[in-house]
């Protein structure tokens, strides 16, 4: 609130007009990575003059590089590849990664058929180094290869238990487990059980992979899959999941077709590449790998285009509607940029694809990318000396989402506002407290709802200062969840900000 009375905060669902452009795009928010072990030359992969090993094209090279980041197997030849990649931080500090591999004996395509999730254990250094625990489940509903599947991502989820979401090589198959470390359960007691095909996506089961999965703000689930469709659960995370109807900003959609939905992949100009013509991308196919999460107040999907090797991002304030198109988010011949180490040295990856994020007091810390040095579908063969592994790379989005004029969450769960009006709520000697800052003298009413609109509790605060600070104790007996919070001065309510209880 402003001295003269009224209370200015950008927060909330606000119209995409009311939020300032951005200026830089995801891309420039990737930070220079520490090296965790050592840069070493005894590993797999393309050298750094691109010389050697064969296939290696000029200018190209991931020899040196630090192996203990994320997780590969170095061994020249690699003994398994490693693709797609989930990063998580347990509640006593430690960091998880959950991938897939498969044998480097197989090849890597068609090798990847036979891939298997993997459940990878770390320490406190999101970086690495994780040692493969082994198959990350076992259910019976696989047939022969009870731990198979492919494009698995795991979530965690608002009650403090976490799920896990696996297709592609198998139905469509949703996992929950109230631990990283399993056992994990298939939903409906048998894999991809009333999942297979959300209602609305047509008949065809290819619609149901490449699948991630969101844990919405509203306590309801959403899922995004291969083409861009989009599917909601208002009953639980095993669904069953109902086609959405999303709409956009930009000027058209991909056609579907066969689905009676729309996607929210945009018709695109091709990424200008000197290796292949600048051209329309032609079908939705061409266009998969999204990854849906929600932070800073919007809920953003990185998504891949594997021919053209580029990625953007796309973002909606409810999930559903007016997404927008926020361009380019990553360019693996952007090297300088992204697979930079602290030292200076960069390696240059020929593909990164299958994005997921880190998401950590309500903000992305850390990006993983599954990457190879070379063509993945027809230069890696059993044998040689080229490889994939999933990667992790520092981000600063406490930053993006400042910049790109979103709230801020989590668990000091703030808002973003004018300069002349501030306020948040942070943890304080086990309990939590408001902060403000621009509020003219009088009565203010600070409200805070869950998820669904209830009252959870309210403070009315006697202002005579325009700054200062009052104890919420009450808030410490909330259960774990998402709020918001609303203030009222006199006749005016605004939106406060989003609360994120641990």
């Amino acid at each position: 609130m402003s001295k003269s009375g009224a209370l200015t905060i950008y927060v909330g669902l606000l119209p995409l007009a009311a939020i300032p452009a951005a200026t830089k795009t995801f891309i420039d928010y990737f930070q220079p990575t520490p090296v965790t072990c050592a840069l070493t030359t005894k590993a797999w992969g393309c050298t750094a003059t691109g010389s050697t090993p064969s296939n290696c094209t000029s200018g190209s090279g991931v020899v040196p590089r630090d192996t203990c980041n994320g997780i590969e197997s170095p061994s020249n030849p690699p003994g398994n590849y490693y693709w797609d990649g989930t990063l998580l931080r347990a509640s006593d500090g430690t960091y998880h990664l959950f991938a897939d591999r498969w044998p480097g004996s197989s090849g890597f395509n068609p090798g990847w058929l036979s891939s298997d999730p993997i459940h990878a254990v770390g320490g406190t250094n999101p970086l690495g180094p994780f040692t493969d625990k082994g198959y990350a489940y076992s259910d019976a509903g696989f047939g022969s290869d009870q731990h198979h599947g492919h494009n698995s991502e795991v979530v965690a989820l608002l009650n403090g238990t976490y799920a896990m979401v696996v297709s592609e090589v198998v139905p469509f198959t949703v996992f929950t487990s109230s631990s990283l470390n399993g056992p994990w359960t298939a939903c409906s007691g048998s894999p991809g059980s009333g999942l297979s095909v959300p209602s609305g996506f047509g008949g065809n089961t290819s619609y149901a992979s490449n699948i991630s999965l969101v844990a919405r703000a509203d306590g309801n689930f959403e899922i995004i899959q291969r083409h861009g469709l989009i599917a909601l659960s208002t009953t639980g995370v095993c669904g069953p999941y109902k086609a959405q109807q999303p709409t956009n900003t930009y000027p058209s959609n991909e056609a579907i077709p066969s689905a009676n939905s729309a996607s929210i992949f945009p018709n695109r100009q091709k990424h200008l590449d000197p290796l292949g013509p600048s051209t329309v991308e032609g079908t939705y196919s061409l266009a998969e790998d999204p990854v849906i999460w929600y932070s800073g107040g919007r809920y953003n999907v990185l998504y891949d285009y594997p021919d053209d090797r580029v990625g953007y991002l796309l973002t909606s304030t409810d999930g559903i509607h007016d997404w927008t198109d926020q361009g380019l988010a990553y360019d693996p011949r952007d090297a300088q940029q992204i697979f930079s180490y602290t030292d200076g040295t960069v390696d240059h990856w020929y593909k990164m694809e299958r994005p997921g994020v880190l998401v950590e007091n309500g903000h992305v810390t850390h990006v993983t990318f599954a990457v190879s040095d070379v063509d993945k579908n027809n230069q890696i063969s059993a044998g040689t000396d080229h490889g994939s592994k999933v990667i992790v790379i520092p981000f600063d989005g406490a930053t993006f989402d400042k910049d790109n004029g979103l709230i801020s969450t989590g668990v000091q769960g703030s808002a973003r506002t004018t300069p002349a009006s501030r306020q948040s709520i942070v943890s304080r000697d086990g309990s939590y407290a408001v902060d403000y800052s621009g509020f003219a003298p009088g009565q203010v009413d600070f409200d805070l709802h869950s998820t669904n609109g209830a009252l959870v509790s309210r403070r009315s605060v006697s202002i005579s200062e325009n700054s200062g600070s009052f104890d919420w104790t009450e808030l410490s007996s909330l259960s774990r969840g998402i709020y918001f919070l609303r203030v009222k001065s006199g006749s005016k309510v605004v939106e406060g900000g989003t609360f994120f209880k641990p």
